[in-house]
């Protein structure tokens, strides 16, 4: 799908690598699942163990899914669908038994089956490490490239926050996720939320789905903790305190988390800070650390419009509601305006 964006954004949507292609629609021809999760030795859990310890992808569209996750070398994976026990769901697996990804060799068909029809054979990886999984159900094929950050990432290569602005539906959280395969370990995304709005960062965006794994307020200031089905004082959320749109990153390694007011910056303070990027009332917003010109791309890499961006002033852009590519001040953030 990456394939499809014009050469020139190109190299703007490379700094959201994993971001971009949210936006691209589904060949229709092509498989599409609701949820894709690695099950096998290679990742958690093993092959027989609940839900709850198996990875779930991101799913970038309903046939592109992405993880960025630590595989176990030599030891085997494949892939289920639905959310339910045993292997009454479609499986995604290997036309070779095993088919083993090395670093000349990161490209492998996949197979689709339904229940236990056909073959079951396994993927495997050659070296443990962290790898990006990217499972296209277009073309049928599973990339596993090694990634150059190889400190242990854990098991949750997504997470969503999910709280009282969406009525604690699951599959209205809104996703953190990787932006540059350089740092997988850094999750980042923007929520706008109310005053008094509680929240805490779901693992899977399944309705229903309260024994999985969440991240919670810990003790310790600026961390959270990863806790299965948490309840009463394990439960302990994160409360909005304005009304405003807020960037939230959290370090999956160092389990810390930041959370930052955007909408209340005022004029002039950010000016020694980092550019940000963000939806806000239906506008792009760009609060930049250098005068630069903002631009701002469609789903197709197609520039639509362009606007100056004084250093340590907001800029707004009103746009008609989609997803955008906004590129200022020599970095990329995908934005989307409802």
């Amino acid at each position: 799908m990456i394939n499809s964006i014009t050469k020139q954004s190109k190299s703007i949507v490379a700094a959201a690598l994993m971001l971009c292609s949210v936006s691209m629609a589904a060949n229709a021809q092509g498989n599409t699942e609701e949820y894709l999760r690695i099950t096998g030795p290679a990742a958690v859990g093993g092959y027989y163990q609940w839900r709850t310890s198996n990875v779930w992808m991101y799913r970038e569209t309903p046939s592109l899914f992405s993880a960025a996750v630590y595989l176990e070398g030599d030891k085997e994976f494949k892939f289920l669908t639905g959310t339910g026990w045993s292997w009454d769901c479609v499986q995604y697996s290997a036309a070779a038994d095993p088919f083993v990804f090395t670093a000349e060799n990161q490209t492998a068909a996949l197979v689709r089956r339904e229940s236990t029809d056909g073959n079951d054979f396994k993927f495997k990886v050659a070296q443990s490490g962290n790898y990006l999984l990217t499972a296209n159900l277009e073309t049928m094929e599973l990339t596993a490239k090694p990634l150059a950050y190889q400190e242990k990432l854990d098991w949750f290569p997504a997470l969503y926050v999910a709280g009282a602005k969406g009525n604690w539906n699951l599959s209205q959280a809104v996703p953190l996720v990787v932006t540059d395969e350089n740092n997988p370990q850094i999750l980042t995304g923007e929520v706008e939320l109310n005053a008094g709005n509680d929240f805490k960062l779901a693992s899977a965006i399944v309705d229903g789905f309260w024994d999985q794994w969440f991240g919670v307020k810990s003790a310790e200031d600026g961390k959270y903790d990863m806790k299965e089905n948490p309840q009463g004082a394990d439960d302990n959320k994160w409360v909005a305190e304005n009304t405003a749109t807020y960037s939230i990153t959290v370090d999956r390694v160092a389990r810390t988390i930041e959370i930052k007011d955007l909408t209340n910056v005022g004029v002039g303070s950010v000016a020694a800070a980092k550019t940000t990027i963000f939806a806000a009332n239906g506008n792009v917003v760009i609060c930049a650390d250098s005068n630069c010109r903002a631009e701002i791309f469609d789903a197709a890499g197609r520039l639509v419009k362009t606007a100056p961006a004084a250093a340590g002033e907001r800029t707004t852009v009103a746009m008609s509601a989609g997803l955008y590519v906004v590129r200022a001040a020599g970095i990329a953030r995908l934005v989307n305006i409802r």
